[in-house]
């Protein structure tokens, strides 16, 4: 006999009447309407309002800078996601500096005296700080201008001092990041004739070597179990990539489902960069390979990748994230770019790459991961490429979302066991049902191909009275990257 069952009705009411429910999970299930919550993490100030170490969810530049700091690191990369894309939640947690660290310095030598009226024409970390030189200004007189013209600024990551003709400037944070901040002069020589006035010289030079880590499991700590797709952080040190990919792990495992993947930048020489990715082999560290003379801070440059690569995943997950500009940053110059031979060397390691494009725009070419090799130490392709794992990322979420909403307070019973129709009894048939219903939402959304083959190789069993077990065995849909043509002219 067919009976219906209900969640809040009971057929021993005695009043007369019209009852109804509304059943939940009947209700349509729909896929791709997904969260892409981004955390970034970073250095505070001592002058910001929030404490290190509590997560904060701002929502205007304004109120990071008040958070942490207006210049602080943390500030900064907030800065640059939201000047992309303002539509997605992104919390903050950010760190004081290593106590036990120091703060990395460049000097600013000028010597002569100037023959001629013009423009020291000066960038921090991308940053114009046009200063003004008069005709007969001796080289401390421009000093004491350059030194007048930053500390005017409020949007430097530096703080500077002069003496004798020599201004210092001094990283804002303690700590190994303070080396990679970029000070130069004269980066639109070519197309805007930027030179030194005439009489003027300048010796750029590194000061002292910044130094200090911090414990990332200290942020861990905090994280808990809150979820998050994307998080994008700074710290690049081998035991800082180490703590990350343990806690990465624990998020990607059966019990938990957090399922976070992580961005970081990867600062230096071809043959560092290289070395680092090659002693990594996880598929949810997506390390940014980026030139020791880019004109731009890393932690700024990862922040709008981020914040880029976070849209593309929104708009259709599984749509490679090539080609697209990162936006509001200066490029190398040409002598400093890393050539072809070595971008195929860096994504042959496990990094992503950038190229210069004609009109001098940074482009992404390939977002990577570091997985190269499986558990027996053969080589394995499966998680090569960053998006694959965006893909795995979608796909467990909707399938736990599709078994929570529909079969919340189900009975479960192995097959033929059920008591017949209308009953709200889970059986390994019905599981399998409800993954081919699963496959051809993922279809529609082009997430997976080859139904066939799915429907052939999925599998579901009761192992107890309250446990299925189940694979799922879809063929994730490719991304298209290269075509090999060969081209075989007839001349006559």
């Amino acid at each position: 006999m067919t009976t219906i069952t209900f969640d809040t009705l009971s057929a021993n009411i005695l009043r007369p009447g019209v009852l109804q429910e509304i059943a939940e999970s009947a209700t349509q299930i729909e896929t791709g309407n997904r969260p892409n919550r981004v955390l970034l993490v970073g250095y505070r100030s001592s002058n910001g309002s929030v404490a290190a170490l509590t997560p904060r969810k701002p929502t205007r530049i304004s109120q990071a800078q008040d958070y942490f700091g207006a210049t602080s690191m943390l500030a900064k990369k907030f800065a640059a996601f939201w000047e992309i894309h303002q539509r997605f939640k992104v919390t903050c947690i950010a760190v004081d500096e290593p106590s036990s660290g120091t703060k990395a310095t460049k000097t600013l030598t000028f010597t002569g005296t100037a023959t001629e009226a013009g423009i020291i024409h000066l960038y921090i970390d991308g940053i114009y700080v046009p200063v003004s030189v008069a005709s007969g200004d001796a080289a401390a007189d421009v000093a004491t201008a350059v030194q007048t013209a930053l500390a005017a600024r409020t949007d430097l990551q530096m703080t500077s001092s002069v003496s004798s003709g020599v201004v210092t400037l001094s990283a804002n944070h303690k700590g190994v990041h303070g080396n990679h901040h970029d000070v130069r002069v004269n980066y639109r020589q070519d197309e805007d004739n930027q030179t030194l006035p005439a009489g003027i010289s300048l010796a750029i030079a590194d000061g002292t070597a910044g130094s200090g880590v911090i414990d990332i499991t200290t942020i861990t700590a905090v994280m808990g179990d809150s979820p998050y797709e994307l998080i994008v952080q700074p710290f690049s040190d081998s035991q800082a990539l180490s703590d990350w990919e343990e806690e990465l792990q624990r998020r990607w495992g059966d019990d938990e489902n957090l399922n976070s993947v992580m961005m970081v930048p990867v600062f230096g020489t071809h043959s560092a960069n290289t070395t680092l990715a090659e002693g990594l082999n996880t598929q949810f560290i997506c390390p940014l390979s980026l030139p020791s003379n880019i004109p731009a801070t890393p932690w700024e440059v990862a922040a709008r990748v981020g914040a880029i690569e976070t849209n593309v995943n929104d708009i259709e997950v599984g749509r490679p994230c090539q080609r697209q500009v990162v936006p509001n940053t200066l490029v190398p110059n040409e002598e400093h770019r890393f050539t072809g031979a070595e971008r195929e060397a860096q994504l042959q390691a496990g990094l992503s790459t950038f190229y210069v494009d004609d009109f001098g725009k940074l482009r992404i070419e390939r977002l990577r991961a570091t997985y190269k090799r499986n558990s027996a130490g053969e080589d394995d392709y499966r998680f090569r490429d960053f998006v694959v794992m965006r893909m795995l990322q979608a796909m467990r979420y909707d399938w736990q979302r599709r078994i929570h909403l529909k079969f919340a307070d189900w009975k479960f019973a192995s097959d033929n066991n059920a008591g017949g129709p209308g009953k709200r009894v889970v059986t390994p048939n019905v599981l399998k049902a409800e993954a081919l219903f699963q496959f051809d939402d993922w279809f529609d959304e082009v997430l997976v191909q080859d139904r066939d083959q799915y429907k052939k190789d999925l599998r579901a069993i009761a192992l107890s009275d309250t446990q299925a077990a189940m694979i799922l065995p879809p063929h994730l849909i490719g991304q298209f990257r290269q075509v090999l043509t060969r081209v075989q002219p007839i001349v006559k």
